[in-house]
């Protein structure tokens, strides 16, 4: 017996409530290359009844494979995510290669992004990092762009990973402490010696420095 080629690609998005970015992302789809390779799964957070009609209605427009899963309950961003990925991934039939995680909010301008993610090979590359950029500011949104994280920063973010709860608590913390930061940050700023502007005025000798007696 063969096995089958994992050669789809699944999006994993996921909102709460709200249907306005999704129009504009499934827009953005149906320019891609290779968009028969594509299969997009949008978690439904906190579903209500306005809610689900207004998705459905967007849904129908979308030429492609599209699945919508509806929870009552918020699951938050990877709860969510992972209850798909641990469906598609303990169903052969649903398997893909490559797992694409987003919010409801990003666009996909490049025609060539389902066609280039299936050239990479999934078990050289396990993780790959996208560029996303700005619409507003053309600035990098992506972290881990922007500088070469440090030991600690890549220790945070390996607990973050590792467990729901971890994430959680992470985020919990952060909350917490963030008023704490901000006050020690304004201290430390407030504290660090400035440099003070050379005080030249007019004398009858000629322009002088009333600190360092200095004369022109």
């Amino acid at each position: 017996m063969t096995a089958m080629p994992l050669e789809d690609v699944c999006l994993v998005t996921v909102n709460y409530r709200g249907t306005t970015g999704i129009g504009r992302l499934l827009e953005s789809l149906t320019r891609l290359e290779a968009r028969q390779r594509l299969r997009v799964v949008i978690v439904h957070n906190g579903a209500t009844a306005r809610s689900r009609e207004d998705l459905e209605r967007i849904v129908a427009g979308y030429p492609g494979r599209v699945e919508v899963v509806y929870s009552v309950e918020n699951l938050w961003y990877w709860r969510a995510a992972a209850l798909v990925i641990e469906k598609e991934l303990g169903n052969p039939a649903l398997g893909a290669a490559w797992f694409v995680v987003c919010n409801d909010d990003v666009v996909f301008p490049d025609p060539g992004f389902v066609t280039t993610l299936l050239t990479l090979d999934a078990d050289t590359h396990a993780v790959v990092a996208p560029d996303i950029v700005s619409e507003t500011t053309g600035e990098r949104q992506n972290p881990f762009q922007r500088s070469e994280m440090g030991r600690w920063e890549l220790l945070k973010w390996r607990l973050y990973f590792a467990h729901y709860l971890v994430a959680r608590a992470l985020l919990a913390a952060d909350a917490l402490t963030r008023p704490l930061r901000r006050v020690a940050a304004s201290w430390i700023r407030d504290s660090r010696p400035t440099a003070r502007r050379c005080p030249w005025r007019p004398s009858p000798s000629g322009w002088g420095c009333r600190s360092c007696s200095v004369r022109s």
